[in-house]
């Protein structure tokens, strides 16, 4: 009995592993058609592809593959267009914000600059008079610091501007994929829609007002 049970239990174990060993299908240089579990070297390519080490990554595959990351980053980060419209004002307000900061220093830097130009003024007065021998040091030194900070500035508030737009282009191709995404209308399409919607209310109640 004991061998029986030994037997059948070894039938069942060999059936077993020769059902769960899998069958690869593969076609040689002649056509014909071939099944095993093992493929030969030269037909490996045929059976499992090219390895990754392998593939050649074209300049449209890589746009593709960072195109995708950026939709998942997209659909991750924004649930509709009205949030990733309140993002974006956001972020242009306080943009704007730090801008006029940085004008009203600037502006003061400006008026420090018209205070010191008339100081040497003055003090060149008083050098042609010959009541001083030179316009202080400390004035012209004071005046080449405020001038450099004014050319900074000027640098900042003109990145300011720049920076504004990007965003707001930035955040209008990102609504504009996210449509795509969606499956949502165009803006252009929408606001055509709503037009016709009120054309069609206010040829109704132009009717209405005619009957009565």
């Amino acid at each position: 009995m004991r061998r029986i049970i030994g037997l059948f239990l070894l039938v069942f174990f060999v059936s077993f592993a020769a059902w769960a060993q899998k069958v690869y299908r593969w076609v040689d240089a002649d056509g014909n058609v071939h099944f095993g579990d093992r493929v030969p070297p030269e037909y490996a390519e045929q059976v499992f592809g090219r390895p990754e080490a392998d593939q050649v990554e074209t300049p449209e595959s890589a746009a593709a593959a960072q195109q995708a990351r950026e939709d998942r980053v997209l659909l991750m980060t924004y649930l509709s267009v009205d949030e990733i419209e309140a993002v974006r004002d956001r972020r242009i307000d306080q943009m704007q914000s730090r801008g006029v900061v940085t004008q009203r220093y600037l502006d003061s830097l400006n008026e420090r600059l018209a205070k010191l130009q008339r100081e040497e003024k003055l003090w060149s007065g008083r050098v042609d008079a010959g009541e001083a021998s030179e316009v202080p040091p400390d004035v012209i030194s004071e005046m080449a610091s405020t001038r450099a900070s004014i050319a900074d500035y000027e640098g900042r508030v003109a990145n300011s501007a720049l920076e504004q737009q990007n965003v707001q282009d930035k955040f209008a191709t990102d609504i504009v994929r996210f449509r795509e995404l969606k499956g949502l209308p165009p803006v252009a399409e929408e606001t055509s829609s709503g037009a016709n919607e009120d054309q069609s209310d206010l040829t109704a109640t132009t009717a209405q007002s005619g009957t009565e």
